[in-house]
Formats: structure tokens, sequence, C-alpha cells
């Protein structure tokens, strides 16, 4: 296996092949974990990343993938609002100890950088900064990302481990299934819910902006033991986004309204009667998007702005233009 300094996991998925992509044009031996049915297709071809094929969860393929490694972006997570608990523990928990295991091992690992996610605050009615404590609220997303985390801090206060986390709010941009497209699709067959008139501030951050966070913070020598919340500078609502959105596409703007109370009942009662039926599909509505569209998810990116020099490069309209373009060329 060729020597490579640089292991990026979840390189199959939304965000870690944008950084994947870029960390190689920039000329950086770059490795990408994978597994064998994964989606490769998004990554370059051209000979400038190096496929490794492994587990997270299996210690003797981690080992190989982290041969030579001295930095790992760490984007691989089950991002979801439903799942089952030792799914989400498995691949946000377990995945971050055994990556951890190796590193120790590593001589000369220098930079371990962690994309978790403004979840872990707990969906606080008013966002702050990085100083706000973690909040644990019950969502297996939610908490264990916190887990995850405090896998990686106790590993810093107990031998000085290099970790430095960001923790984007809501990622946006072309190949984002979580949020552009499936908005894209409920605008489609009008079934866009709207929580509180979409009247909450998204904490949007285009992928390339995150990419450019990331990737600063990695190089940076003095982020270690550090979290930087991450936004982009353009406070947009839930109801500007998916009306920008339906506008652009030639889809009818969202209808359909909640009050957040009123959601939040109805995602209680919709989990409670999933898991009673043991239905193994997501619900209509569950509690986590509840909170993420009527929660202000504008979190302070005043530190990354000093400490990482960030910025948000490309603007909503720039992003929106291109995921826009995106979504026409996947519908072709």
């Amino acid at each position: 296996m060729i020597a490579c300094e640089i292991l990026v996991t979840g390189a199959s998925g939304f965000l870690g092949g944008y950084l994947a992509n870029r960390l190689a044009d920039d000329g950086r031996k770059v490795r990408v974990l994978a597994r064998r049915s994964s989606d490769v297709s998004r990554l370059n071809k051209d000979g400038s990343i190096q496929f490794c094929y492994g587990e997270l969860e299996d210690l003797n393929s981690l080992r190989e993938c982290m041969r030579n490694v001295k930095t790992v972006f760490h984007c691989a997570a089950m991002s979801s609002d439903w799942g089952d608990e030792r799914a989400f523990w498995r691949a946000n928990v377990l995945a971050i100890e055994n990556l951890v295991e190796i590193a120790k091992e590593s001589e000369g690992f220098n930079c371990f950088l962690h994309v978790s996610s403004t979840d872990v605050y707990g969906y606080p009615m008013f966002p702050g900064d990085e100083s706000r404590e973690l909040k644990k609220v019950g969502l297996p997303y939610n908490e264990s990302k916190i887990e995850g985390e405090a896998v990686l801090w106790r590993a810093y206060r107990d031998v000085g481990f290099p970790v430095t986390i960001l923790r984007p709010a809501t990622i946006y941009g072309p190949h984002s299934m979580s949020i552009v497209k499936e908005i894209y699709d409920h605008l489609k067959s009008r079934t866009m819910l709207l929580v509180n008139r979409g009247e909450s501030p998204a904490g949007l951050v285009y992928v390339d902006n995150l990419v450019d966070a990331a990737i600063a913070a990695a190089d940076s020598h003095d982020t270690a033991g550090k979290a930087y919340d991450i936004t982009d500078d353009e406070v947009v609502s839930w109801f500007g986004f998916a009306n920008t959105l339906a506008d652009r596409t030639g889809t009818k703007r969202p209808f359909l309204n909640l009050s957040e109370s009123i959601a939040l009942k109805c995602g209680y009662l919709f989990e409670a009667l999933w898991r009673a039926l043991n239905i193994s599909t997501r619900p209509p509505l569950t509690r986590h998007a509840v909170y993420l569209f009527s929660r202000d998810q504008q979190y302070d990116n005043r530190k990354a702005k000093v400490e990482l020099g960030y910025e948000s490069r490309v603007s909503f309209e720039e992003g929106m233009n291109r995921t826009v373009e995106w979504l026409k060329s996947a519908d072709d």
C-alpha cells in the first residue's frame, strides 16, 4: 500500500466525498476508507485517491487502512432522525473508539479532525457558542454524537490526543440527500411541512465552506483540544430555504404548517406507534425533525472566523444555484 498521510472516513457520503476530492485536488496524498458495497463514483478516478476497503467496526482492517496515516478527517456517521439506537452507537461512538485506539499506536500522528454537529447542544431555543454545555435530550443521534465527542475529549485530557472538533449546523449543497433532496421530494409531492411557519433560522452552511473550515482546522498548529461551530454568515430561515428551492425548481411553495407544540405531540405519537408496531421505516414526523425546523440553528461562527480564518466563500445565492443545477440534472 502506497504511503498516504491523510485518511478520510465517510468519503462515499456527502461531506466526506467533497473533502476527499478537495484534498486530492490540492495535491495531498489521500486515502479513503470505504466498504466494498459503498458507492464511490463521486470520488476522483485519476489515481489521486487511494482506496482502502474495510469497516470502522473491524480493528484489523482499520489498522491496515491507518498505516502511515498522520491525519484523520472523520466524516463518517449515522446522521438520521430515526433508527436503531445500537446502530447509532456503533456508527457514532464505537467507530471513534476504534480510530482513537489505532491512532494512538501510530508514530507521528498529529491531527484527528472530527465532524460533529450542533445537535450536541440539545436544540436550545436560542443558539449560543462553543461555551454552551452539551445536553442529551433522549434522541439517539443527539446522544450518540455527545458520547462520540466524549471519547475524544477523554483521550485529549488523558494523553494529549490531538483532536479538533467541528460542529456544523445544517449542511447543504449538491448531493445532499438528507436535507436538499428530501425537502425537494416533499415539495414535489406537496407534503412539505413547516413548523412555526418556517420562521426559525436554518443555520445553513454550504458544503464547500465547511470543507474550507475542516482543512484550515487540520492545517493549523493551534486547534488541538478545541471545538468550532460552523455556519454561514447569511441568516436564512427554513421558510426562505424551502421557498427558494421551490421557486427555482418550478415546484409549488409549501403550504402545510404546524405549531411546534402540536408538531412535537405528533412526533411523539408517530414514534410510539412505530415502535409498538416494530415498523422499520421512518415515521412521517419525528421529534428530531421538529426540533431542527422549529429551533434557531444560527450558531455563532466568530471563533472559527478569528482562529481559522473561516469565511462563507460560497454565498447562499451561489450555493442554491449549484444545488438546483444538480437537482435538475438528477431529474433528467
